[in-house]
């Protein structure tokens, strides 16, 4: 495996040896999974028991919103059911979207991406990244592909309780703030959005929005409204 690759891969192992969350996880493959470093859209979809596939992570896409929530059946002519239903991985450039699913042909992406990866980890779970440059003739990317989904697979099965989710000792401060989601808490609880707060520390919404899911979990809050301030009556 070329160099780039295999150091990327390497990466993505060290950062699920510190067990994050799904969504910091996608985050990073957003960040990292593109051979040439560009930016990757990322979503990840769950496959229900009424055989509907919904999408519950979608972040780099200009209809985050819209496709977030978004369901599909695993019967239907789609990428994300054929992966799901074959339970693997599928590489498609537009051609193949054009030629292979006629009826689904996303605006978006063939607006904005050139290359399109669904890899099933489970048989409940697929992975849709969409890239903006043509990286199919990468070398040894196909063989990246699957490396990386062999890692999403294994971090899939540990975080629902498979071998291995307890052989780290639990850390102590596990609950504990740090010094960046602490000073967003605080502006939190100033009733500012996360598009106030992210321009004026100077970070990405995607990523405040990231550290507020994180900040619920750890103080144990459903959301933003349990840690503003009560209104006098």
């Amino acid at each position: 495996m070329e160099l780039t690759l295999l150091s990327r891969v390497q990466g993505l192992l060290l950062f699920i040896q510190e067990r994050p969350i799904e969504i910091q996880l996608a985050n990073y493959l957003s960040e990292n999974f593109a051979p040439n470093g560009s930016q990757t859209a990322i979503t990840v979809s769950r496959l229900k028991d009424d055989g509907k596939i919904v999408c519950e992570i979608a972040q780099g896409f200009k209809e985050n919103e819209t496709i977030l929530g978004s369901e599909v059946d695993i019967g239907d002519d789609r990428p994300g059911s054929h992966a799901m239903r074959s339970v693997r991985t599928l590489i498609l450039n537009k051609a193949d979207f054009v030629g292979n699913y006629r009826n689904f042909v996303p605006e978006e992406f063939m607006a904005h991406f050139q290359t399109a990866v669904i890899m099933s980890v489970s048989m409940r779970k697929i992975y849709g990244l969409a890239l903006i440059d043509d990286v199919e003739a990468t070398p040894a990317f196909r063989e990246y592909v699957e490396v990386t989904r062999t890692i999403l697979s294994l971090y899939d099965y540990i975080s629902h309780g498979g071998m291995g989710a307890h052989i780290r000792e639990p850390n102590k401060d596990t609950n504990k703030l740090t010094h960046r989601q602490e000073v967003i808490l605080n502006m939190i609880k100033e009733n500012k959005t996360n598009a106030t707060i992210a321009s004026e520390l100077g970070y990405s919404e995607s990523l405040i929005r990231q550290e507020t899911i994180i900040i619920y979990r750890k103080l144990g809050v459903s959301g933003r409204k349990d840690l503003l301030p009560e209104v006098p009556a």
